[in-house]
């Protein structure tokens, strides 16, 4: 126990993780994601910002916003 150093005071987080979203898997007709799954993966690349689930409307086709961007499908 002598050898433990004292940590940076940060947390861990554990994801359980879903199917991964190919491109290819997409483009040949493999695996095509939810509509959900999709707008989750476009609103996270788009803005480096969580999913909010809350602000998702597929009946109006809007995945959501962030303070810098209007994402729209």
């Amino acid at each position: 126990m002598k050898n433990l150093k004292k940590g940076y005071g940060g947390s861990f987080s554990y994801f359980e993780l879903g199917r991964p979203i190919e491109l290819e898997e997409i483009l040949t007709g493999k695996h095509f994601p939810s509509y959900k799954e999709l707008a989750r993966y476009i609103f996270f690349t788009a803005t480096g910002e969580e999913f909010n689930e809350k602000n998702f409307d597929e009946n109006k086709n809007f995945i959501g916003e962030s303070k810098d961007y209007l994402v729209l499908r």
